[in-house]
């Protein structure tokens, strides 16, 4: 059984510690069997072990302004979060003990962090980065369309390490859509397909780690086969985030943001009626440690969480080397990725302007 403890956050004297207090993880699971279905509440949903959270962003940005900035009285279905300087975003803040794995649907992120990696990746991209021992970065929003509309689509994922690899370095990749392209297929995007970090969870085969994107085309019917080689301890949550109406297994939902929990080695038929259905599928055999979250951090010991702490508040991880504390690049930049050894990465641009 995975015991999840919750200490309180400390207080937000600093702009780190004030995306501490927003970002709280929603405790883990540890239960084996088929749940009952759940709604979708909100942007942050039920979540089971070895996953510790999941945050669901969308938002109907305006045309930006310039230099990626909006116009705050163009009010609209959309939230700042903790962007400064007129950008959306969440700028600079610290995670360690875990990993977090970004999917851009639409969209557009520039991201920078202590290591010295910055860059910036739009739809269909997925960056993955193993916080560990401990890091600081800052993921903004730029809206870079000046002509027409910047929705935003994305998700956060955080998968846990295990207590032996929570101190593991910090390690930075980009999953670009073109590389993602050749492992996956029409409506089915393998994230996991692509080797991970090599100190995640995900990286030994017989955890059984996988995140996908799936769309069900209208008319269709999506089939995940029963498979009696993955293990009886690997269960497989799929979020149904986009549609409205779906039947699962025969039973059919008039509410298309609906979440099911099984052993993942049960099969389950998802069918769209006259709208795509689109889903998030998360799986993976639990960790099965104790789990201690204080915002972005996570531990596996009240001890272990206060000397993280302490760590952080001593050193953060090495200091922010960057003059603003979310960085934005120009809007006329493309998709690229500098690490911090130099290497640089660039990608033809996603065309997303929209009138």
């Amino acid at each position: 059984t995975v015991s999840v403890l919750y200490c309180p956050p400390p207080p937000t004297n600093n702009i780190n510690q004030m995306i501490i207090q927003l970002l709280l993880l929603t405790a883990t699971y540890s239960d084996m069997s088929r749940s009952a279905p759940f709604k979708l509440v909100g942007g942050h949903w039920k979540t089971f072990d070895p996953f510790l959270f999941v945050a669901f962003h969308e938002d109907a940005y305006p045309k930006g302004v310039g230099e990626g900035k909006i116009d705050k009285k163009d009010r609209g279905d959309w939230s700042m979060y903790h962007g400064d300087e007129g950008v959306p975003g969440f700028v600079r803040h610290p995670h360690c003990g875990f990993e977090t794995i970004t999917v851009v649907e639409t969209g557009t992120v520039d991201h920078a962090d202590n290591m010295g990696n910055h860059g910036r990746f739009k739809s269909g991209d997925v960056q993955w980065m193993t916080a560990g021992s401990g890091m600081q970065h800052s993921e903004m929003f730029p809206l870079v369309n000046e002509v027409g509309a910047n929705p935003l689509v994305l998700f956060q994922i955080w998968l846990n390490l295990p207590k032996k690899s929570k101190n593991a370095s910090p390690n930075y990749k980009m999953m670009w859509r073109e590389e993602l392209s050749k492992v996956s297929k029409p409506g089915l995007l393998n994230i996991t397909a692509l080797s991970p970090p090599p100190d995640s969870w995900a990286a030994k085969k017989e955890n059984h780690v996988v995140v996908q994107k799936i769309e069900v085309n209208p008319g269709t019917v999506h089939n995940i086969p029963e498979d009696k080689n993955i293990p009886s301890d690997v269960t497989r949550t799929l979020y149904i985030y986009s549609t409205s109406e779906v039947t699962v297994d025969g039973k059919y939902y008039s509410s298309g943001k609906i979440g099911f929990h099984a052993l993942a080695r049960e099969p389950i038929s998802i069918a769209a009626a006259s709208t795509p259905v689109k889903i998030l599928l998360m799986q993976g055999r639990p960790i099965g440690e104790t789990v201690v979250h204080r915002g972005p951090f996570v531990a596996s010991s009240n001890a272990e969480m206060q000397d993280k702490i302490q760590h952080y508040r001593e050193t953060e991880y090495g200091g922010w080397p960057w003059k603003a504390n979310g960085p934005v690049f120009p809007v006329t930049k493309g998709r690229f990725m500098k690490y911090g050894n130099g290497e640089v990465e660039e990608r033809a641009d996603v065309c997303e302007q929209s009138t």
